[in-house]
């Protein structure tokens, strides 16, 4: 490294000002890359990630699987619910009594009042009468609902039935709930026609092995309503 003496001149003048000119040469250095290289995940990260995601299904797995199950329960008690509620709507809309009979062992059964084929082959005679469509029948207290046959009295329209992982259970083994017409309701615990009219509501619990119990209450008025 060198420096000179720089001298600057006017024409005319004396020199106004010497100074020194530095120059300083230092080594090349390259520029720093812009952009480091991505790093990946290590094998021990992806094996601790691994694990959480197992351990966490394996946490979460019984949990959900419980929660389906309840699920299960509630559906079915709702449905049961609702044999009753549509039901009482279907004797009010019929004008015609209809039953709901509950059997512990074979679920339930929702049977209409109809004039049978005695009544309507003397309505329109032997030849006719036993072509023509049953006409809605007797009410709750007159009918005779073990009739179920061809020709017969009360006529099965639906059936509800529950896994064998359930049970169902009322007040009794069997009990009769029949609707009329006019919207009141008569019970029967005993498989005779259902002549005591209802004044309580009447408890169902539908329950899945190890879960827990639901309660259906069927009011007097025929509404049924699902409980905790």
């Amino acid at each position: 490294m060198s420096f000179r003496r720089l001298t600057f001149r006017q024409p005319g003048h004396v020199p106004c000002c010497t100074f020194r000119l530095l120059v300083f040469l230092e080594p090349y250095k390259p520029r720093a890359r812009a952009h480091r290289r991505h790093r990946g995940f290590t094998l021990v990260e992806l094996v601790v990630v691994v694990l959480i995601i197992g351990i966490t299904a394996a946490i979460a797995t019984p949990v959900l699987a419980g929660r389906m199950r309840e699920r299960r329960s509630r559906d079915l008690a709702q449905k049961v619910a609702q044999v009753y509620s549509v039901s009482r709507m279907r004797a009010l809309g019929r004008g015609s009594a209809v039953l709901v009979r509950f059997n512990q062992t074979s679920g339930f059964t929702v049977l209409e009042s109809v004039e049978g084929l005695a009544v309507a082959t003397a309505r329109m005679g032997a030849t006719n009468g036993a072509n023509c469509v049953a006409r809605p029948g007797l009410g709750c207290l007159s009918n005779n609902w073990n009739a179920t046959g061809v020709g017969g009295t009360a006529r099965a329209v639906q059936t509800l039935t529950w896994p064998s992982d359930f049970t169902v259970t009322a007040a009794s083994t069997n009990m009769d709930i029949c609707f009329t017409a006019s919207g009141r309701s008569f019970m029967s615990t005993d498989g005779t026609p259902p002549r005591q009219a209802m004044v309580g509501a009447q408890l169902i619990s539908v329950k899945r092995q190890n879960g827990t119990a639901r309660t259906v209450a069927v009011l007097p008025n025929g509404m049924a309503r699902l409980g905790l």
